[in-house]
């Protein structure tokens, strides 16, 4: 049998109110039972496309000019925003710089995905960080004529995103182990809601379902009587009993202390 989970991020901030769009839990209207062997995997993501290439950390450069026997140095800035292509980086840069005369000229190369700087003698460029946009490294000075080293892109550090959840077992990330469920790639334009497939990574094993099935053999000595009051009382207590282990409790020590206390409030409430 297999069956879908939709979590919203903001669907359980009654009982979660520090829940937010990159780290959230869902309350869900029903315990799901996991026994045996099991396989989860990520479907399908939706994500709103809110951040920005260009902020208040790269959105400037200083240029040299050379005035007969003045030489004055200017910064130059451009608006903070999402720009969707080179062409748009570029386009704001030449608006931040002086037309009259034309000491700079600024071409990119869509092919080669180079960008090009031509100063005329005895003017520079002085990249800061905006210069790793463009494809040169950071605090570049250009004098001259000169190509990037390296391919220009303007969403260099918003390429994928990580997706982590507790039902999995911990995997190798880089350097450190992890609960990574999926690495998604990024894509689409500012202010859209973009939608993710791209097939399912499965987790196979027993995790919480393994919790749940050992908890069930653990409390069954308290399903001899009492009812509703039992039952609702044993989802409680494995829900706990779950968080217990999710936060690095021994779970024969969990299910013993819950298992207890689940004990002497059912039998105050069975009489």
């Amino acid at each position: 049998m297999s069956f879908y989970v939709t979590l919203p991020s903001d669907s359980s901030m009654h009982f979660f109110p520090e829940n937010k769009i990159s780290h959230f839990k869902t309350q869900l209207p029903s315990p799901v039972y996991l026994n045996g062997e099991w396989e989860v995997g990520l479907s399908e993501i939706i994500y709103p496309h809110s951040w920005l290439n260009v902020n208040e950390t790269n959105n400037y450069f200083r240029y040299n000019v050379y005035d007969g026997n003045i030489s004055s140095t200017v910064k130059g800035t451009i608006d903070v925003g999402s720009y969707e292509t080179m062409f748009d980086i570029i386009s704001a840069v030449q608006l931040a710089l002086p037309k009259n005369p034309n000491r700079f000229t600024i071409n990119y190369n869509k092919a080669t995905k180079r960008v090009k700087i031509n100063a005329i003698q005895g003017n520079s460029f002085h990249f800061e960080n905006l210069g790793e946009l463009l494809g040169f490294k950071c605090n570049a000075i250009i004098t001259g004529n000169m190509k990037s080293e390296f391919v220009a892109d303007a969403w260099p550090n918003f390429s994928v995103f990580y997706v982590y959840s507790d039902l999995i077992s911990p995997q190798i990330v880089g350097d450190t182990q992890a609960s990574l469920l999926r690495i998604v790639r990024t894509k689409g334009q500012i202010g859209s809601g973009l939608t993710h497939y791209k097939g399912i990574n499965l987790q196979k094993g027993y995790g919480i379902g393994g919790i749940f099935r050992r908890l069930f053999r653990a409390a069954l000595p308290f399903l001899v009587k009492g009812g509703k009051t039992i039952g609702k009382e044993v989802l409680r207590t494995r829900s706990r009993v779950a968080s217990d282990v999710l936060s690095g409790e021994n779970f024969k020590e969990a299910v013993k202390t819950r298992s207890r206390a689940s004990g002497e409030k059912v039998s105050s409430e069975s009489y």
